[in-house]
């Protein structure tokens, strides 16, 4: 059997509008996103458009 790795302070979301929900935030494929709990802000790191 196969034990599965411990996650540890491991960062969750919640109460945020990304997805299939209206408004929506997209959240771009491969983009750097910088998660700081204690001002509840989720930064985009990267530009989500090519130039």
């Amino acid at each position: 059997m196969i034990k599965p790795k411990k996650l540890i302070n491991l960062p969750i979301v919640t109460n945020m509008d990304f997805g299939h929900t209206d408004p929506m935030f997209v959240v771009p494929l491969g983009v750097s996103v910088r998660i700081d709990s204690a001002k509840r802000q989720v930064t985009l790191e990267d530009s989500a458009v090519l130039d």
